[in-house]
């Protein structure tokens, strides 16, 4: 399993990671994540999933924060409706409706 995650780097898109086995089921669309980012740990926030990648080694997701997502769907769809309005990158808005 492949989550979309949005990085609170600046940077305007979503990166890709493995989902490891004990989170399967358990992490959502909306929950916030830390991940390795070049030499450093990120937070980020889950957009989605996806079955495969165009990459090759993908770097696994480290951990959940909080045991529920922050962010409910129908606020998720406002956030990337709201990236795309104002041409905002979408780890902002996240930021702004969090």
């Amino acid at each position: 399993m492949i989550a979309r995650v949005a990085v609170d780097v600046s940077t305007g898109r979503e990166f890709d990671y493995r989902v490891p086995a004990h989170m399967e089921g358990v992490l959502q669309a909306g929950s916030a994540v830390k991940v390795p980012f070049g030499r450093r740990v990120a937070q980020g926030y889950v957009m989605g999933f996806k079955d495969s990648s165009d990459y090759g080694e993908l770097k696994e997701i480290q951990s959940m924060v909080g045991g529920k997502p922050l962010l409910d769907p129908e606020v998720m769809k406002l956030a990337e409706w709201m990236a795309d309005y104002y041409a905002s990158p979408i780890e902002q808005v996240l930021k702004t409706v969090i």
